[in-house]
């Protein structure tokens, strides 16, 4: 099943086609690597707009080496 791609009207690349990209590439993200890698203070925001384009992105909480709990993104993955 091929999956919608995320269309905002203008021909620059947004933060949501780029989580949207390394998601597909098997990478999961945290608020912090989004911060890193894309700038993306609104980690949560962004995936919400994913989700509601179609795009089976799954959540788990994970606990940081200093002892945070945070959201882990990730596409799902499915057999067949």
């Amino acid at each position: 099943m091929t999956q919608p791609e995320l269309e905002f009207g203008h021909s620059r690349p947004t933060q949501a086609n780029a989580i949207l990209g390394y998601l597909r590439g098997g990478n999961r993200v945290t608020p912090i690597s989004a911060l890193n890698l894309f700038g993306c203070f609104r980690l949560a925001a962004r995936v919400c707009e994913l989700r509601k384009a179609g795009w089976p992105i799954t959540e788990k909480k994970v606990v940081t080496p200093t002892g945070k709990r945070v959201a882990e993104y990730s596409l799902e993955v499915s057999c067949g």
